[in-house]
């Protein structure tokens, strides 16, 4: 019964997951595309090491890899420490498998949602709500983390806010590379979507160091818990991702890019071009 269980929930999960990449697929066709080579010569662009590092060290590439650091290091770490939490502190795994179920309906409904949303109030705005809205039900689910429905209840209620950002973060980071390329003439998209991965790698470095380090200082041992490693586990699910998620909210507060100020670095490129 298990195992129909997991394999109907993978088949569903992967086929939830095909027309997602089916939508996206479908809202990027007929967008242009990088533009490659120099209009004049028609060769390759060649870009020097230390121009790409000061197109990375900007304030918006900063703003956009902290920022985004926060949803990674509560993915990887939430999802990694959930079976601890359901095992040690609620001691039942049942709402585990009602939450990933939950999550994954949530996360698709937070990501129609988000372009409506950023339509309204901004890319950046929609991002930092989002945010603050995960931070929120995380120190909730602190609180009420004892009850396996509220707890189940509140982080699957939480993925709404981390699915705002999530389903808009390439928006913004292509603003970023779109910017960048405006305002000096160089076309780095291929660098600086790499440079932009780098918040998800350095999650799982804080994923592991969270729950190897911090499982030991709370003294967790599967072989007699303790209501100290209990308390421990429940510290690191609920307060390390909201230390993050707080730190991206600051990073997007200082985000410097606007639509209006991306589209006014796109007329003045523009105008520069028909000119020469």
């Amino acid at each position: 019964g298990d195992v129909w269980g997991y394999t109907a929930f993978s088949t569903l999960i992967s086929i939830l997951l095909m027309v997602g990449i089916l939508i996206v697929c479908n809202l990027i066709k007929g967008l242009e595309k990088p533009d490659e080579k120099d209009a004049k010569t028609g060769k390759t662009q060649t870009v020097p090491i230390m121009t790409m590092i000061k197109l990375a060290l900007t304030r918006p590439m900063i703003c956009a890899i902290i920022g985004s650091l926060g949803k990674s290091v509560c993915y990887s770490l939430v999802y990694g420490i959930m079976a601890y939490y359901y095992t040690y502190v609620i001691g039942d795994m049942s709402g585990m498998t009602f939450y990933l179920s939950a999550s994954t309906f949530i996360l698709m409904f937070g990501g129609m949602a988000a372009p409506m949303i950023s339509k309204k109030i901004g890319i950046k705005l929609t991002c930092i709500m989002g945010y603050a809205f995960y931070a929120i039900a995380l120190v909730l689910s602190f609180i009420f983390g004892t009850n396996g429905i509220a707890f189940t209840a509140l982080m699957s209620i939480g993925i709404f806010g981390y699915s705002l950002e999530h389903s808009i973060a390439g928006a913004l980071m292509s603003n970023v590379v779109d910017y960048s390329y405006y305002t000096t003439g160089i076309n780095a998209r291929a660098f600086l979507y790499q440079v932009s991965s780098m918040a998800a790698n350095l999650s799982g470095v804080i994923k592991s160091a969270a729950m190897g380090y911090g499982l030991a200082y709370f003294g967790f041992d599967a072989a007699a818990i303790t209501d100290r490693a209990v308390m421990g586990i429940r510290l690191i699910t609920a307060f390390v991702p909201t230390f993050f998620l707080v730190i991206g909210i600051i990073a997007y507060a200082f985000f410097p890019i606007t639509e209006k100020k991306l589209q006014e670095a796109k007329d003045a490129f523009e105008a520069k071009k028909a000119a020469e």
